[in-house]
């Protein structure tokens, strides 16, 4: 009779293990299921980014004196002709800062769309008068830099 006793202790002792070991197993599992899917989730939701500014130094090569008025009107109709209005809205580039004496300006862009109105830059800006490439020197992340970098190139 004191033997089965023993037996019983050491049964429920192995079945205690086995239990714990599954336990432990079956959490780990569950863990790796939950981390996976909260990467799913998250790259689904996807947080909305802010979108950023960038400035892009430009230099005009004319034969002319072109104004202010017609490098904007000149990117915004070739933006709008290239990728449409939506494009045109989403990107918002603005002609910030433009010294016609220096023939130098900075315009500023959305970051996802700065190489859009770079490709639009090699198109030639033509009127009566006037006939223009803008070239483009460098693009940076902060207006007071673009404004260094324009001093600087002349």
């Amino acid at each position: 009779m004191v033997e089965e006793p023993v037996t019983i202790l050491v049964i429920l002792l192995i079945a205690q293990a086995v239990l714990l070991a599954t336990t432990v197993y079956y959490l780990g599992r569950v863990r790796r299921v939950l981390r996976i899917w909260k990467t799913l989730v998250e790259k689904e939701r996807g947080k909305p980014s802010k979108p950023r500014k960038r400035y892009v130094v430009f230099a005009l090569a004319c034969s002319g004196n072109p104004s202010r008025e017609m490098v904007e009107k000149h990117v915004e109709n070739t933006f709008t002709t290239y990728y449409g209005k939506a494009l045109l809205a989403k990107a918002s580039p603005q002609l910030i800062f433009m010294d016609e004496k220096a023939r130098r300006g900075v315009y500023r862009v959305s970051h996802l769309y700065v190489k859009h109105l770079i490709s639009l830059f090699t198109i030639p800006l033509e009127t009566g008068e006037c006939k223009c490439l803008i070239i483009p020197l460098k693009t940076t992340g902060t207006l007071k830099k673009a404004l260094k970098i324009m001093e600087k190139k002349r």
